[in-house]
């Protein structure tokens, strides 16, 4: 019997949703396309809002003990979009599914319907809200997650670079896909021996409408694509 593969995914939303929703049993993300072959052993590590950093923590906290050959990391847009409230209550937000209490529920309520939209799109238009991660942040985020894998396993790295999004997205975070690059020319330029870059949106310019169509998550043909590049990684075959 051949060895299996062994893979962690890590990242956020965008390895997880279809959008638009799935309307068919048959619409799978990567991950789950990946899961599906015989050949591969998958652990996932993956939930909404993830940035670069958790991914540091994580890879420090539980991965540098456990030997994958492979450890595809998928960054979205969440270290390069504005901030519009402290860390501390995002990740409040993020790990509290029900409000606890009345105050709870209205401070939740006025950060969805407001402060994350109108306020967050002002602030970012005169240039006071800054993306959750700056652009050397992200860099030391990446390198360091490179040096703990590669002195701790012996591992190999797939990053996919974050695609450009759509006019509606852009309308709530104004110049992202001018950010956008930036962050994911830093990706690109991992070129190391024990890494490899997938470029995701170079894939997704040939027709954004059909692989990206909601803006930030991928559709069921982008992660068909998505899956069909890391597969072509694993077997050897790029």
């Amino acid at each position: 019997m051949n060895k299996k593969i062994r893979v962690a995914v890590i990242g956020d939303s965008t390895a997880m949703w279809i959008r638009p929703y799935r309307n068919n049993i048959d619409n799978f993300t990567f991950v789950e396309l990946l899961i599906k072959k015989d050949n591969l052993d998958e652990d996932i590590y993956t939930r909404p809002g993830m940035t670069s950093h958790d991914a540091l923590i994580l890879v420090w906290n539980e991965l540098m003990g456990k030997f994958y050959d492979y450890c595809i990391f998928n960054f979205g847009i969440n270290d390069c979009v504005p901030r519009s409230y402290p860390k501390y209550m995002a990740n409040f937000h993020n790990n509290t599914l029900i409000a606890q209490t009345k105050a709870h529920g209205l401070i939740y309520l006025f950060y969805r319907f407001f402060t994350a939209i109108k306020v967050q799109k002002f602030l970012f238009k005169i240039g006071i809200s800054k993306p959750w991660s700056n652009l050397k942040k992200f860099e030391n985020n990446l390198a360091e997650i490179i040096k703990i894998l590669s002195k701790e396993t012996d591992s190999k790295i797939i990053f996919l670079t974050i695609p450009k999004t759509s006019k509606r997205v852009e309308g709530i975070f104004p110049n992202i896909n001018n950010l956008i690059p930036e962050y994911s020319n830093a990706i690109s330029k991992l070129q190391l021996n024990n890494t490899n870059i997938i470029n995701i949106d170079s894939m997704f310019k040939m027709d954004y409408d059909k692989y990206i169509e909601e803006g930030i998550h991928y559709s069921s043909h982008g992660h068909q694509l998505v899956y069909t590049e890391i597969l072509k990684v694993l077997e050897g075959k790029s």
